[in-house]
């Protein structure tokens, strides 16, 4: 997540970063490797990517699939 930001010259990388990681409830697993986090938490990574490029419109195909009834209820 931070690459991602700083590729796309986000002001203030680190700050957005942490904020993107508590909105999608990862925070706890910041320092953890990607490869150990499940389809859910990997589907909320990349929704908090996607959110990172501040888009206007976003069309997600099955954006709920994988996540837990915690994750969906996060997503609300």
């Amino acid at each position: 997540l931070t690459l991602s930001a700083r590729l796309l010259g986000v002001q203030d990388a680190p700050g957005q970063v942490r904020l993107l990681l508590e909105r999608m409830g990862l925070s706890e697993r910041a320092d953890s490797p990607v490869r150990q986090f499940s389809a859910g938490m990997r589907k909320r990574l990349a929704i908090a990517r996607l959110l990172m490029k501040a888009p206007k419109v976003a069309l997600l195909d099955e954006p709920f699939g994988e996540l837990d009834p915690a994750g969906i209820l996060q997503m609300e």
